[in-house]
């Protein structure tokens, strides 16, 4: 408890007694009561930006201290979330002040250094583990939320359709909340899809269609949901194994699930009566990374007749492109260097 002198308006304390002093609950010395530490500890301020839905990869260090010891932030890189989907994904060496790390858990930024399970928020919140319908053969995104009709081939390709869950990830930690040694460069490329539009099943939820000659037709829409996706492995597309506690990660591996102790890819700050087991021995799920955005569409569908080019390394398709090519150059306006605007 800290007692506050209050002062007259020229700054200088006034003499007073206890009954004319503030009482506050606020610790100065545990710099992480101080409101920027908490903001940043919180993932509520960015290390260099302030533009929203950024993820950090959080590496952490131990202070001794009396009795234990403190977790600080050693670094706090951060990038947007639609380039931490590949870039942080586990199994990802990322290279921070000339050392290397493999990514390899996911928490959440409610959690708390004194907390063992840290990933628990994510997968216990239904904003950040939601159900993922999707197509293999096309990009095919069913919108459970408009329309969670229970689909078993894709209405637009006839394929058969995949179920998942998506996870929206927060805080990315090295793996087992170390830093490699030199000759350990192993590493697994993930990456996010492009953008895809869930598309409601039975309601077509774009409108006001317009014709554009007689093949194409175009919309626009406002304030549409789009969704970006990374399913791990890009030939099996099985996404992820999380732990459901401490958020340990790599690319999906069906011997994940039948281990039961691990190692945190965090250290846990000792607390008085909270017991944290040296292991973690939190069930693993399998899971794809997500994020998801609102924004405006311009949508163009072209219908498409026989025959079609699907050979480019045909003589015959090239010379048509290549001549099709050069006509929208000798089209194109120019300048020479008087700045006269000239053809081709």
């Amino acid at each position: 408890m800290v007692k506050i002198p209050l002062e007259k308006s020229s700054g200088v304390p006034l003499d007073t007694t206890d009954e004319d002093t503030v009482e506050t609950g606020y610790d100065f010395g545990d710099s992480r009561d101080e409101l920027l530490s908490f903001l940043f500890d919180h993932g509520l301020l960015p290390s260099y930006a302030f533009p929203i839905d950024l993820c950090s990869f959080v590496i952490e260090g131990k202070e001794s201290r009396l009795g234990g010891f403190k977790v600080v932030v050693k670094e706090r890189p951060q990038q947007s979330i639609d380039k931490s989907l590949s870039e942080y994904a586990p199994g990802r060496l990322i290279v921070v002040d000339k050392i290397t790390y493999r990514s390899g858990g996911i928490t959440a930024n409610s959690s708390l250094p004194t907390d063992p399970d840290r990933a628990l928020p994510l997968f216990e919140s239904k904003r950040n583990l939601r159900p993922y319908v999707f197509c293999p053969r096309c990009t095919f995104v069913q919108d459970l939320i408009e329309d969670p009709q229970n689909l078993e081939n894709c209405p637009v390709c006839q394929g058969p359709l995949e179920k998942g869950e998506m996870l929206i990830p927060e805080v990315f930690h090295p793996e087992r909340g170390e830093s490699l040694n030199l000759n350990d460069t192993e590493q697994e490329y993930t990456y996010a899809t492009s953008a895809q539009f869930p598309v409601p099943v039975s309601v077509d939820d774009l409108q006001e269609w317009t014709n554009v000659g007689e093949n194409i037709r175009v919309t626009y829409a406002r304030n549409k949901r789009l969704v970006m996706v990374n399913k791990g492995d890009s030939e099996t597309n099985e996404g992820f194994s999380i732990c459901e506690k401490c958020g340990a990660a790599s690319v999906f591996d069906s011997h994940k699930f039948q281990q039961r102790e691990h190692v945190r890819p965090y250290k846990v700050e000792p607390k008085s009566g909270v017991y944290a087991r040296e292991r973690c021995d939190g069930l693993f799920r399998q899971v794809f990374l997500e994020h998801q955005f609102q924004t405006d569409l311009l949508v163009l569908r072209i219908n498409l007749q026989s025959p079609l080019v699907r050979r480019l390394d045909a003589n015959v398709s090239a010379n048509v492109l290549h001549d099709a090519l050069r006509t929208i150059a000798v089209n194109q306006p120019t300048y020479n260097r008087s700045g006269a605007n000239r053809k081709i």
